[in-house]
């Protein structure tokens, strides 16, 4: 299978597995000439190019996007409407109207759209997948993951703070898929609201908490960014409590800390006494080499890209949940008004701005989406009407009843925003009424009883009809 790789920082990596997984590399690009004078020592049978443009005329099998962080959906766009596969690094999408048009390209085009988030396919993801489908938890409560750096001071700023780096343009909740999409994919459930809290005030972009509430009512917990104390610069841990057990990685380092340890409670072990075990993944190999685990992620996923393109198997990480993890941290990006509203049979209030009904059944919250330019003003924001989060079950109903009787696949649900600035004619109730914040983060504020917080989203807004018509 001929593939081309776009940006060559994290992509020279990638165009190395590639080759080792059975792929032929035979063209890549980026911008910088440096990068490509490296390239050319390594892919020395390989067209580069400067613009990703050039490659649309290459005939390619599959293409792997590993440029900037925010710019992967334009591409994945344009090469799936060329019928070219489409493996894709985080982020998907930067707001909302971005990832509607990812899933409609995706369903349209003869070629498939799979998601590189390589810690879905970690060791220990996949033990903790084993315990879950095996039913040693039972239903799952809470689940907890971190992603989290150990570098200095001076390191972070160096990284953070520089706008010509993506990692200093972006919000701070943004890089949040290493954790928001291995919860989705152990649970097999859908993010339905979020709030985030800077964990410093005094320096509020390093690092960020999110409490994401799941479409099973499980809560999750994430933790990503720039804190110390943690054994790998990558470090990736997760933690799963179930209504019989608990099944956590190993916090430690070196070999055990892919290992999982679970404890199931007395009461629900078949012995009659608490019972705990350290679980270890098996060796994993690569023509009869090992991989290293920390490699073990990137090699499961550039496989399942092979097995997807030259078999037809299913992608790995598709694009509907690499869509909804990616904008769990992006919710407060704005959409223009006509791109992102419910589903019309769901929609209570026709009006812009302001509800027409008080059957509780039926009442909205208003949610502001800022517009994609972080720092736009307050008047630049557009207003839209969600369902409230306290009437969810009774919308869920309507929405599974609907997708019977289509014969569709579940109800998705993704994140919006929430309140910003509200107005007496939006909720008349004055606990919930909010006040507009701007912060030196970038990203918007709520008050609520005094206490300021990050937000990205906290209303239940219903996932864009294209977005529920399967899990693919």
């Amino acid at each position: 299978m001929r593939v081309g790789v776009i940006g060559l920082r994290m992509g020279l990596h990638l165009a190395d597995w590639c080759r080792k997984v059975g792929l032929e590399v035979v063209a890549a690009c980026d911008r910088d000439p440096e990068r490509r004078a490296v390239a050319r020592a390594q892919l020395p049978e390989a067209v580069l190019v400067e613009q990703w443009q050039e490659l649309l005329e290459h005939r390619l099998d599959g293409v792997v996007l590993a440029n900037d962080f925010d710019e992967h959906a334009p591409l994945a766009i344009a090469f799936l409407d060329r019928g070219v596969h489409v493996l894709s690094e985080s982020a998907a999408c930067v707001d909302a109207a971005e990832g509607e048009r990812l899933i409609a390209a995706a369903d349209r085009s003869s070629a498939t759209y799979s998601f590189a988030e390589n810690y879905v396919a970690h060791p220990h993801v996949r033990l903790l997948r084993q315990a879950i489908e095996a039913g040693e938890l039972g239903r799952i409560s809470l689940i907890e993951a971190d992603y989290l750096h150990g570098m200095s001071p001076d390191e972070v700023a160096g990284l953070i703070g520089d706008p010509a780096h993506w990692r200093g343009r972006i919000a701070p909740t943004a890089y949040c898929t290493h954790t928001v999409s291995p919860i989705l994919a152990l649970t097999k459930a859908w993010p339905v609201e979020v709030s985030a809290f800077s964990v410093d005030e005094a320096d509020p972009r390093a690092a960020v908490v999110m409490a994401v509430r799941l479409s099973t009512g499980a809560l999750a917990l994430t933790r990503h960014g720039f804190l110390q104390g943690e054994a790998d610069s990558h470090w990736s841990w997760i933690s799963v409590r179930g209504t019989k057990a608990l099944a956590e990685s190993v916090r430690t380092t070196g070999e055990r800390s892919w290992s999982i340890r679970v404890r199931t409670e007395s009461w629900a072990a078949p012995e009659g006494h608490a019972h705990e075990e350290e679980r270890t993944p098996p060796p994993f190999t690569l023509a009869g080499e090992p991989v290293a685990r920390g490699a073990e992620g990137t090699v499961r996923i550039l496989r399942a890209f092979r097995a997807t393109m030259a078999h037809g198997e299913p992608p790995l990480v598709p694009v509907r949940p690499a869509v909804a993890a990616s904008l769990v941290g992006v919710a407060q990006r704005g959409v223009p008004r006509q791109r992102f509203s419910p589903d019309p049979s769901t929609r209570h209030d026709k009006r812009p701005d302001g509800p027409q009904t008080t059957d509780p059944r039926q009442q909205c919250t208003q949610v502001a989406q800022h517009h994609r330019a972080v720092h736009q003003p307050p008047e630049a924001m557009v207003r839209h009407h969600h369902p409230l989060r306290g009437r969810l079950n009774w919308l869920e109903n309507q929405a599974d009843r609907r997708d019977g009787q289509r014969g569709t696949a579940g109800a998705g649900r993704v994140v919006g925003v929430v309140p910003a600035g509200g107005s007496g004619d939006t909720d008349a109730n004055p606990r919930r009424r909010a006040t507009s914040l701007r912060g030196p983060t970038g990203v918007g504020c709520h008050r609520v009883r005094g206490q300021d917080r990050l937000h990205v989203a906290a209303a239940a807004a219903r996932l864009p009809s294209v977005m529920r018509k399967g899990p693919g």
